[in-house]
């Protein structure tokens, strides 16, 4: 509950008060110095490894409540921090954590943290190397159904709007699983589902998670 506190009192828009949405993180003049006067450890730190304290936490009203304010209120400003910090890929554990803890008592809530994770999905790497990428690309050019993308939109009118070609839904297929240097030649699901591995001609096995992105490579 702690990280979740620090994280409704601190994250807000533009959280490291960038003056122009023209730039990449990298690209901004001391954006060393600014990431660390505007983005405290402590913040970090609940940004970082809030969903791992919730997978050890019962169930308690207060805290689900508290994970509905984080979505619905401050979501794309956490997001800033992971970009900022370059920890983006650290969202998609911590939204499977999410949706897992909270599938039992708050459908809703389930089904709008996958629909954060697809956002991400289809986003991370625009997101990654730009912060106003979260208002200039993933929000309008978002699934049409997103439950995320609309909920936030209309606290940024300004931004670009799409008027025909948008999406109804999330594409089925989100990321293409890379790294393979030759031939794959066999495919295999782990008994529980959550991982798929797969067997190249360059002598290597690879295991992806199926809902958290996170490669291992093995040399055979």
């Amino acid at each position: 509950m702690g990280c979740l506190k620090v994280m409704e009192q601190s994250l807000h828009f533009n959280m490291c008060d960038l003056k122009t949405s023209y730039l990449c993180n990298d690209d901004v003049p001391g954006i060393g110095l600014i990431v660390d006067k505007c983005i405290p450890s402590d913040l970090r730190y609940a940004c970082y490894f809030w969903a791992d304290h919730l997978s050890l936490t019962v169930f308690e009203e207060e805290i689900l409540q508290a994970l509905r304010r984080l979505l619905c209120e401050k979501f794309l400003y956490w997001l800033e921090v992971l970009s900022f910090t370059k920890n983006i890929q650290l969202s998609f554990a911590a939204l499977t954590t999410l949706a897992d803890w909270v599938q039992k008592y708050d459908e809703d809530l389930e089904m709008m943290a996958t629909d954060a994770y697809n956002m991400l999905a289809v986003f991370a790497r625009p997101i990654v190397h730009s912060v106003p990428h979260i208002y200039l690309s993933a929000l309008p050019f978002s699934a049409m159904n997103s439950t995320i993308a609309n909920l936030y939109k209309p606290n940024y009118p300004h931004v670009l709007g799409l008027q025909i070609g948008q999406a109804l839904n999330w594409p089925s297929i989100q990321a293409i699983i890379e790294g393979h240097y030759s031939r794959v030649r066999s495919v295999a699901f782990s008994p529980d589902g959550k991982h798929i591995a797969s067997g190249s001609g360059d002598q290597t096995v690879r295991s992806v998670g199926c809902k958290v992105r996170r490669t291992c490579c093995w040399a055979i």
